[in-house]
């Protein structure tokens, strides 16, 4: 229409964009963005070295003043009539089930008292050994600790793929050797096994002071049989009862450590027409072990054992974790 100004049209073939100078630098500027090489990301090393420090001592903290409260716990049980010298149950300082086997408590005092054991200091020297031994003690409860904690959470830290943990170890010539009293007995404690006899066997274990030393934590099966053999001819009278036990040691267990896993009482005849009395006693049974746990055997009388290797033994293995 006339007087009426007329946009021109543009069509789909024909139509074009227009890019003013600002616009392409703009695009030039995104694209010198893409190109950029990407920032490497920074990680900041956190040293471990301060916490390593301050876990180290404060485990040094924890126990010395463990090893201070047992000092003085141990001091309050002694026997103070003697003010010249410091003593504290034997059973309370030693990694053994038999204090005497220690070489450090031939260097102190020892006296028994009510059935107990007490080692004393009356010199420095023996009270440094004393300190020594405690520190010794405790620090290996808190690793047998730590490995039980351990062992709780992660069944399978210690045992890898085909390993074998098992003993059986034969009866040899029985030594004299005793026990303490123990409840009012005397237990002789069997010693001199074979480990190295063709019908021995010993792997993944330790043997140490006739005592089988757990390796490996786990599950496991312990047995022992005791033949005893009695010639009753010439008078020879029969004991009233032949006991066979089997015990374990551990160095944070109660009771000094000592614990007994099994046991069988057997009553003899009062008469017999037999020249030779005849008994063989066998336990078993499965128990959880921990690493450096102490076994061992003891019977109302080694000297009655036959001295045939076969017939008496000693052993364990591994079922699992």
């Amino acid at each position: 229409m006339p007087g009426r100004h007329r946009e021109p049209s543009m069509s789909s073939t024909d139509s074009h964009v227009y890019l003013t100078v600002d616009s392409e630098h703009n695009y030039e500027h995104l694209e010198s963005r893409r190109r950029l090489p990407a920032r490497p990301v920074v990680r900041r090393k956190v040293s471990v070295r301060p916490l390593v420090i301050i876990c180290i001592l404060i485990s040094v903290l924890a126990i010395s003043l463990s090893i201070f409260v047992l000092i003085r716990d141990l001091f309050v049980e002694s026997d103070h009539s003697d003010r010249e010298k410091w003593c504290v149950p034997c059973a309370s300082i030693v990694t053994t089930p038999v204090p005497e086997e220690d070489p450090n408590v031939k260097t102190l005092e020892v006296y028994h008292k009510k059935g107990r054991a007490f080692c004393c200091a009356r010199t420095s020297g023996q009270f440094l050994t004393i300190i020594s031994m405690i520190y010794d003690r405790r620090t290996k409860q808190l690793q047998a600790e730590e490995d039980r904690l351990r062992q709780v959470a992660e069944p399978r830290f210690q045992s890898s793929v085909g390993s074998v943990s098992a003993a059986h170890l034969l009866t040899g010539l029985q030594k004299r050797h005793r026990l303490p009293r123990h409840h009012g007995t005397r237990q002789t404690h069997v010693n001199s096994w074979m480990k190295d006899e063709p019908l021995s066997y010993f792997r993944g274990v330790d043997l140490q002071h006739d005592r089988l030393i757990i390796t490996n934590s786990g599950l496991y099966y312990v047995y022992s049989q005791i033949y005893f053999k009695i010639l009753t001819g010439n008078g020879v009278k029969l004991p009233k009862l032949l006991g066979h036990q089997v015990h374990r040691y551990s160095v944070s267990g109660p009771n000094d450590g000592k614990e007994k896993l099994l046991q069988t009482v057997h009553t003899c005849a009062e008469r017999t027409n037999r020249d030779i009395y005849i008994h063989t006693s066998y336990v078993g049974g499965i128990f959880q072990l921990n690493r450096n746990d102490q076994l061992y055997v003891t019977v109302s009388n080694a000297s009655l054992i036959d001295r045939d290797p076969r017939l008496s033994f000693f052993g364990i293995f591994k079922l699992g974790n």
